[in-house]
């Protein structure tokens, strides 16, 4: 009985890791199948639109608003004309500019605070280093690094080393204000994760745990959120 309990447990715990993983993986995908408008498909089989509510990917230079014709980007550029630099010092700080000098549809200033870097594993000590060392890195004349040290954060996904198919992320990057970052990208719950056991177990291993829920995925004002896939194209 001991034997067959510490089985149960194990697969049990499996399965619910299992069902976090695909949650996980599915909003890694809203940021991975960010760069085109071309609907993708899920890590649950289903096809999912890739357009916010102006019709464009997540990620561009051209977003457009319903009051004029003004538009505003979130894809990351380094040098001023090349869209989706890799990720460098000199590419975070454009973006920083970029952000504060972001302008509403009646062109009143209003700054987007971009304080934090989001990398997958890949670009984990290059971000640290830009971020939090005391000299720039990777300069040879060992200035100070007083712009962005300890003004920026770093996050690291593992999730987005890979999007669901199997293509490798792991160059894309993004900045993003922690403030409000939840008005870009949604995740609403309409059924939270429930874990149900069967009513009996049998020796003979006859029996099955289920896990269950019901989520959505959206997207909102698309100017806290920036990102680069990393080609310099």
């Amino acid at each position: 009985m001991f034997d067959l309990y510490d089985e149960i447990e194990s697969i049990v715990r499996s399965a619910a890791d299992d069902a976090f993983h695909k949650v996980d993986q599915s909003m890694a995908d809203v940021l991975g199948f960010g760069f085109a408008a071309a609907n993708y498909t899920d890590v649950y089989g289903a096809t999912v639109a890739a357009t916010g509510p102006d019709g464009l990917a997540l990620f561009s230079a051209v977003h457009t608003n319903n009051i004029n014709a003004n538009t505003f980007r979130n894809i990351l550029r380094f040098p001023v004309g090349t869209n989706n630099p890799p990720l460098s010092r000199e590419a975070v700080v454009q973006g920083v500019i970029d952000g504060m000098n972001y302008t509403d549809p009646l062109t009143i200033n209003r700054p987007v605070k971009l304080d934090t870097i989001l990398v997958a594993p890949t670009n984990w000590d290059a971000a640290m280093r830009i971020v939090h060392s005391d000299q720039i890195s990777g300069s040879a004349e060992n200035d100070t690094n007083m712009t962005l040290k300890g003004r920026l954060n770093v996050k690291v996904w593992e999730k987005l080393t890979t999007r669901t198919g199997g293509t490798d992320t792991s160059a894309f990057w993004y900045m993003y204000d922690s403030r409000k970052v939840g008005e870009t990208l949604k995740a609403l719950f309409a059924e939270r994760p429930s874990l149900d056991p069967p009513e009996q177990v049998y020796r003979n291993k006859n029996w099955e745990y289920s896990i269950d829920y019901y989520y959505a995925l959206g997207r909102g004002f698309m100017s806290y959120l920036w990102g680069s896939n990393g080609t310099s194209a």
